[in-house]
């Protein structure tokens, strides 16, 4: 169907049934164009819906930054403030608290109001200090509490540890949220001691809870144990090639340089039921997570036991290493506990550095790691791991302890 362009009537188009006629011999329908009120209409409809459309991303935004309770009302966004600051700033404190003495001034920079001391500096001293649990009283007022491992002078003037002593510090942050403060973004922060540090008792000791091993049956020799002892003796002592034991995909490094002599296997436990594990093997892709405890010799012949909570795989025959585990399984009897293993982890590059957990799925490595021996090709190598350091603002004053 062809259309013709709108036009002015002319005189042969005015309603004569002849002109109709005339057009429809000639094979032309003729487009008559709407009123021009018509056609503002359909403009001004198309712009509305296009209106609302793009209206839609905006109020979706709009809702997640300001959400509604149940009962439509907007909620407030929680302000999560860090410890990190405030927690620095207490172990400085408790520290120079603890060697400060007569005509010292170490504690007015971190509390003004701090009275004289009339003992003898040096008397105390804090070989380290560390937090073990912060909490704000109010908004950006803290409550600090600070492990101290104090040594103090007897009467005959030698320094003698005293053990691990508790002091619970007040202190106020006035820088922004990422300080520990309240202050708005940007503002430089800094500390102060609202009163001198307070003794207080250690904190309670926790249960131990029950693990998802079967304590009952200790696997000391077979396939299993066998794979493990090998592994383990790779890993943490230097005998043979680590790779050899591990499964496909995964890549862990053995601790360089290895920090002991020789790696004895006391035994293994596991976390379900494998009837013949100390005997056979079982088919391709069976997972077992199993706890392995190993007695270790050091360079100077000392003897110190380890526990290792690792994922092994069966495959082609023989047990492999997938994961050296985070931590070993709980038991069902611990509420929110994994009382089964969950669904085995995807084997990953595990490195460690110093004395920190290797990332992504492992368990805490004694130390350093580096790459030794030549992996097959099968065994990706991973990239070198870094170490971490405290995170959090510095405070402001940093004195120096006295012995």
């Amino acid at each position: 169907m062809r259309l013709g362009r709108s036009r002015e009537k002319g005189p042969a188009e005015s309603g004569t049934g002849a002109a109709s006629g005339a057009g429809a011999e000639n094979g032309a329908e003729t487009w008559i164009a709407p009123p021009p009120r018509a056609a503002l209409a359909t403009t001004a409809t198309k712009a509305v819906l296009w209106g609302l459309v793009g209206c839609g991303p905006v109020a979706l935004l709009a809702v997640a930054a300001n959400p509604a309770s149940s009962d439509g009302r907007p909620v407030a966004a929680e302000t999560r403030r860090s410890a990190a600051g405030p927690s620095g700033f207490a172990e400085l404190y408790v520290a120079a608290y603890l060697s400060t003495g007569n005509g010292d001034t170490a504690l007015k920079a971190f509390f003004p109001e701090a009275p004289a001391i009339s003992t003898p500096p040096g008397q105390r001293t804090a070989g380290r200090t560390i937090t073990t649990d912060a909490r704000e009283a109010a908004p950006g007022y803290w409550s600090v509490t600070v492990a101290a491992d104090v040594a103090a002078k007897d009467k005959n003037g030698v320094l003698t540890a005293t053990g691990v002593h508790y002091f619970q510090v007040a202190v106020i942050a006035s820088g922004d949220e990422t300080a520990g403060g309240t202050r708005p973004k940007g503002t430089t922060p800094g500390y102060v001691a609202t009163a001198l540090p307070a003794e207080v008792s250690a904190p309670a000791p926790g249960t131990v809870p029950e693990l998802a091993y079967d304590t009952q049956r200790q696997i000391t020799s077979g396939p299993l144990a066998d794979t493990v002892r090998q592994a383990l003796a790779a890993y943490l002592g230097g005998a043979g090639d680590l790779s050899r034991y591990l499964t496909p995909g995964t890549s862990l490094r053995p601790v360089v340089p290895a920090p002991y002599r020789q790696v004895e296997l006391s035994g293994i436990t596991l976390s379900k039921k494998l009837p013949d594990a100390d005997t056979t093997v079982p088919a391709d892709g069976t997972r077992a997570r199993v706890l392995a405890k190993v007695d270790v010799t050091d360079g100077a012949g000392l003897r110190w036991p380890l526990t290792y909570a690792l994922t092994m795989t069966a495959r082609a025959g023989r047990w492999e290493l997938t994961v050296l585990d985070a931590a070993p399984v709980l038991g069902a009897s611990r509420p929110g506990s994994a009382g089964r293993p969950p669904p085995a982890p995807t084997p990953t590059s595990t490195t460690g550095t110093g004395t920190g957990a290797p990332t992504g799925t492992g368990s805490p490595t004694p130390s350093s790691s580096a790459p030794s021996g030549s992996a097959p090709a099968r065994t990706p190598d991973p990239s070198p791991g870094g170490g971490t350091a405290p995170t959090g603002t510095t405070p402001q004053p940093t004195p120096s302890n006295r012995s």
